[in-house]
């Protein structure tokens, strides 16, 4: 298998396997063989969303339970002309920064996520462990993808367009799954799913094609 990485995308492709086990089953057509490669590529990429979200999961500090995980991953499936699946990972939910093993220091906060160690600075530790920023010019540090959000945006009384929100110290909620979607630990282990699962369900696919199991699509 070969694998291309960019974005928040992960492109799970063919390998030296493809053409290894196709030798074995020299009665198929092309078409016949390319139906069943890319039957088997769509079942790798379930498998490797299945397998790849208790990994991601650990990467949050367990913020996110696995099914909330799963339904941020989506890929798109190979077909008999497109042999390659394209997994990638969607918003998801939103987490708070205290969730993270946040640490006060002199310029701000440090949190981690995943092996990453993240300053934000003028961030400051509420007695509720949430963590807030001060000052309307304050800019994300993490790689412009750490979010501001005011809870509450009450208008005490003023007419709509000039109110202001009602608590003006906004809390920092980082990106859940996307974050850590390419992520070494995250790479490898929809590597090892593939590399693992897919030779075992080609020559399945072969196996009931060339016995005659399942006729070849128009």
């Amino acid at each position: 298998m070969s694998f291309v990485a960019g974005g928040l995308n992960l492109r799970v492709d063919l390998g030296a396997s493809y053409e290894t086990i196709r030798q074995q089953f020299s009665d198929l057509t092309t078409k016949q063989v390319r139906q069943a490669a890319a039957r088997s590529l769509n079942r790798v990429g379930v498998t490797a969303r299945q397998v790849v979200a208790p990994v991601i999961a650990k990467q949050l500090n367990d913020a996110l339970p696995e099914p909330v995980i799963r339904r941020a991953i989506k890929f798109r499936n190979a077909r008999g002309d497109r042999l390659y699946v394209d997994l990638r990972a969607v918003g998801g939910r939103r987490i708070a920064a205290k969730l993270f093993k946040p640490r006060q220091t002199r310029s701000g906060v440090t949190i981690r996520i995943g092996r990453r160690t993240v300053r934000i600075d003028k961030a400051f530790i509420t007695p509720s462990g949430a963590v807030r920023v001060r000052g309307p010019n304050w800019k994300p540090q993490f790689f412009d993808q750490v979010e501001l959000r005011n809870k509450r945006t009450g208008y005490r009384g003023k007419k709509k367009k000039d109110a202001r929100p009602d608590y003006p110290i906004p809390q920092i909620y980082v990106p859940g799954v996307p974050r850590v979607f390419l992520e070494t630990t995250v790479v490898d282990t929809v590597q090892r799913t593939a590399r693992d699962r897919f030779p075992v369900l080609f020559a399945r696919e072969l196996e009931v094609r060339s016995r005659g199991l399942v006729k070849a699509r128009s």
